[in-house]
C-alpha cells in the first residue's frame, strides 16, 4: 500500500470519531512511529510502497483508537518535559499542566548550592520524579505509590533517562512507622488523585475507558482526602521552611489552600496553569 493510500485510509476510518484536525495530526503520528516517515517526508514520498509489516500495526492502531484508546497506550511512549517516558494503562498519560508543576520545582531549586531531598508521593509513571532527578542531578530524589503495576513501569522510566530514584510501594493513608524513618525532606511534590466522581461527567471517553480509575477520583464527600495525609506527612517529614508543590483540582483551589492554612502551613499560594486555570499550590513548613 503506497503512502498516500494508508493517510486516506486512516483519515476515512478516523473522521467518526475525531476531529479533522485531530485526524491529521494522529495520521502524522502514526506515519512517524511504524514508517519513520516525518510530515514532510509522507508528502514528498507518497508515491512509495509501505511494507505489509508497517501497514498492519497501523491499522491495528486505528481499531484501537476507535475505541478511544490513547495514542500514548497504544505506542507505549510519550513525552514529558523534553524526557521520553513509557506508559501503559497501569499510569496515567503526564499532562502539560503536570509539566508546569515540575518546571515551577526545577525553577525552585535549581539555584539551591546544597544537596536536596525530594520526595514524589502517588508517582505513577514516575515522570515528576524522574524529570526532577534528571534536571537537579545533585539531589536525592524518593518516591511512593501504592500500585505496584505503576511502580513497575515508573522503575522502567528511571532507567530509561538514566535516573537514580529511591522507590517504595507504600499507602499515604497506611504508612509503616518506620516509613523513611531516617530522612527529612527539602521538597514535597505530588500530583494525587483529586478529580470528584461527579466530575466525570466532563471528561471524555478515553479517559475514562482506559486510564487507571485509582490515579483519577475520589469520592465527593472527600475530594481532599491526599492533601490531608500529605499535609499530615509533610508535618512530620519536611524540614522547616521546606516546600511543597501540588497538582490540584481547579474547582477546589480556596479549599485546598484553606485546609494547609488552618493546618499551620505558610506562604500558602495558588497558581494558574497557561490556560488561567488554579492548577498549583505551594506552600512552605513554618
Amino acid at each position: 500500500m503506497k503512502v498516500h493510500d494508508i493517510k486516506k485510509l486512516v483519515e476515512d476510518k478516523l473522521l467518526h470519531f475525531f476531529s479533522p484536525n485531530e485526524v491529521q495530526s494522529l495520521t502524522h503520528i502514526l506515519l512517524l512511529h511504524f514508517a519513520k516517515l516525518s510530515r514532510v517526508e509522507s508528502i514528498l514520498q507518497k508515491d512509495s510502497e509501505l511494507p505489509q509489516s508497517i501497514v498492519e500495526p497501523i491499522l491495528v492502531a486505528v481499531d484501537r483508537l476507535q475505541n478511544f484508546e490513547p495514542i500514548q497506550y497504544i505506542l507505549g511512549e510519550t513525552d514529558f518535559y523534553g524526557l521520553p517516558f513509557i506508559v501503559n494503562n497501569a499510569v496515567l498519560i503526564p499532562r502539560p499542566e503536570t509539566e508546569e508543576l515540575v518546571d515551577m520545582v526545577i525553577k525552585t531549586c535549581k539555584n539551591e548550592n546544597r544537596h536536596l531531598k525530594i520526595i514524589d508521593i502517588c508517582t505513577g509513571s514516575g515522570c515528576i520524579a524522574v524529570s526532577l532527578a534528571h534536571f537537579l542531578p545533585k539531589s536525592s530524589v524518593f518516591a511512593f505509590d501504592i500500585s505496584v503495576e505503576a511502580l513497575n513501569v515508573a522503575k522502567k522510566n528511571a532507567l530509561k533517562n538514566n535516573t537514580e530514584i529511591s522507590f517504595s510501594q507504600t499507602d499515604i493513608f497506611n504508612l509503616p512507622n518506620n516509613f523513611l524513618s531516617e530522612y527529612q525532606f527539602d521538597i514535597i511534590v505530588s500530583n494525587p488523585p483529586y478529580v470528584r466522581n461527579s466530575e466525570k461527567k466532563l471528561m471524555h471517553n478515553n479517559v475514562l475507558l482506559h486510564e487507571p480509575q485509582i490515579a483519577l477520583f475520589v469520592d465527593d464527600n472527600e475530594p481532599l482526602i491526599f492533601y490531608k495525609a500529605i499535609a499530615d506527612f509533610a508535618i512530620l517529614k519536611l524540614k522547616s521552611s521546606g516546600k511543597i508543590f501540588l497538582e490540584i483540582n481547579e474547582f477546589l483551589g480556596y479549599d485546598t489552600k484553606n485546609l494547609f492554612q488552618n493546618i499551620g502551613f505558610v506562604n500558602v499560594e495558588l497558581h494558574n496553569d497557561i490556560n488561567g486555570k488554579t492548577r498549583i499550590l505551594t506552600a512552605q513548613k513554618f
